[in-house]
């Protein structure tokens, strides 16, 4: 870290200004799809919490705020294609894993995470397979590389590796020395710290296994995937800056790596305005992925492969910003919603207020969803139309679809 990365540290509660945001809800030009498969993963999710991760958050407190977060949808939020529970639940561990130990390892010294970063290395790849007495998480993770063995040979499963050792070493541990020092990377600097710690990279490998059509490496490393996928988790890592706001500004002056707050910082402008300027180069990311997806090269024999990769790119986009509009804001990043990071400390009441607006100016509302602990639930399983309703209490028939 430079002197160049940064203009000095932040002092706690700064960036909570008092102001009134307006927020735009953020389009795409993708459809959002709603999964047959949204709810199916609730019950075996939670069961993992309390089996494989208990160790890192022991206080029972704190596995059920995960349970009523609903974590366990966003994988079939980000893949609605697919419609076999099989192909899905590796998928979902890993995003599980990934959400979860971001939250833990939050202001974890680098030096402690390396270790960690090693051993989770070997057991992805299968040089070795978790001990007795290891994290429960090196237990997810084996399990979830079993079940992507039975669709993916062994240079994927080395490629999803690398890509998570990339995860972990060039974002997770970078954004913990600045937020350790209370100190604010570049708006550059934080742009790409945000597109490693995002960790959407190696969740992107998964459309492969997901969907059934892998690419060649040489096809896989084109110049112009590579770019759709940098791209891809620059906007889903500005899509979760915009969406988590409110944490980032409750948890004070731990939470540096921001791009809103960095813009904030930096340009010494308004709230409003930093948000602004993130949501532009959000659009701009955007257009840019539009752009290519409609100008691919030649691929030959492998032009629907790669077409089909690359529309699910767009759809992972549009499937998590539907999982935030419905779910995120209401029940991860609200106010007593998240859980304290090792060497965290409680969030503070803020008094910024927020409101999120239609592209056309009106205000959104997303619709009701019964989440987990509901009287609705624990009945037994029930219809999904019944878990959004309208205000008025008639079914929600969704959003409407892309052209």
């Amino acid at each position: 870290m430079t002197s160049t990365d940064h203009q000095g540290p932040t002092a706690p509660g700064q960036s909570d200004t008092g102001e009134e945001l307006v927020i735009p809800r953020l389009t795409y030009p993708w459809p959002t799809i709603d999964s047959p498969l949204a709810d199916a993963l609730d019950e075996e999710t939670f069961r993992w919490y309390d089996e494989d991760y208990a160790d890192v958050f022991p206080d029972p407190a704190d596995r059920e705020r995960y349970r009523k977060q609903l974590l366990s949808r966003v994988t079939p939020y980000m893949f609605p294609t697919a419609n076999d529970i099989d192909r899905l639940r590796p998928a979902a561990r890993w995003m599980n894993h990934i959400t979860l130990m971001d939250d833990f390892f939050d202001l974890t010294p680098a030096e402690e995470i390396a270790p960690l970063r090693n051993r989770i290395y070997q057991v992805m790849t299968g040089r070795d397979d978790p001990r007795p007495g290891e994290l429960g998480l090196l237990r997810q993770l084996a399990a979830a590389r079993e079940e992507f063995r039975r669709y993916v040979p062994q240079f994927w499963i080395d490629r999803m590796a690398l890509s998570h050792w990339q995860y972990i070493h060039y974002g997770l541990m970078e954004e913990v020395a600045f937020r350790r020092q209370g100190i604010y990377p570049s708006i550059h600097r934080c742009r790409m710290i945000r597109m490693h710690s995002i960790g959407q990279r190696p969740f992107a490998d998964q459309i492969e296994p997901v969907t059934g059509v892998l690419l060649p490496g040489d096809v896989f490393n084109h110049p112009v995937v590579q770019r759709l996928r940098d791209l891809q988790a620059c906007v889903i890592a500005l899509q979760n800056d915009i969406s988590s706001l409110h944490k980032e500004l409750a948890l004070g002056q731990n939470e540096v790596v921001s791009q809103i707050l960095s813009v904030r910082h930096h340009r010494q402008v308004s709230l409003q305005q930093a948000v602004d300027e993130v949501v532009a180069m959000h659009n701009r990311d955007v257009e840019e992925i539009w752009s290519l997806q409609q100008c691919l090269p030649d691929f030959g024999p492998h032009q629907a492969a790669v077409e089909n990769y690359v529309q699910h790119l767009g759809i992972q986009i549009a499937g998590l910003q539907n999982w935030y509009d419905r779910i995120g804001r209401q029940f991860r990043y609200g106010y007593g919603g998240f859980v304290i990071p090792q060497y965290g400390r409680k969030e503070i009441k803020i008094k910024t207020k927020m409101a999120y607006v239609d592209p056309d100016g009106t205000p959104y509302e997303p619709p009701r969803i019964y989440g987990y602990g509901r009287e609705e639930r624990s009945a037994g399983a029930i219809d999904d139309a019944l878990r959004y309703a309208n205000d008025n209490g008639t079914p929600w028939q969704g959003q409407e679809k892309a052209d």
